[in-house]
Parts: C-alpha cells; structure tokens; sequence
C-alpha cells in the first residue's frame, strides 16, 4: 500500500490556459516520484479573495 500523501498544487489567474506551469511541474512530480497533481486553477481578478479563502 501507498501510505504517501497526495500533493495537490497548481498556478492561479486568469488565463491560465496558456501555462505550461501543469507540463514542467507534473514531469518533475512523476519523475521525482511525488504523489500528485500540479493544475491550472482559472480564477478572476474579482473571485480571486474568494477563492483563496476556500483553497
């Protein structure tokens, strides 16, 4: 069994459908070895209090 924690990070704003942020991070995850996620979190300027709040 796999007792590791899941990480789960990633890169906010907005866009951010143009970030190769997810690309380079999740290589260095798998190739580390590290369980987990790197993902692109769309967020606006307006929803951005908000959203860190929640996260």
């Amino acid at each position: 069994m796999d007792n590791r924690k899941l990480s789960l990070v990633g890169v906010i704003g907005h866009p951010v459908g143009h970030s190769k942020s997810p690309i380079i991070h999740g290589y260095w995850l798998q190739h580390h070895d590290v369980k987990g996620h790197y993902i692109p979190i769309e967020v606006k300027r307006s929803d951005f209090a908000n959203v860190i709040d929640i996260l």
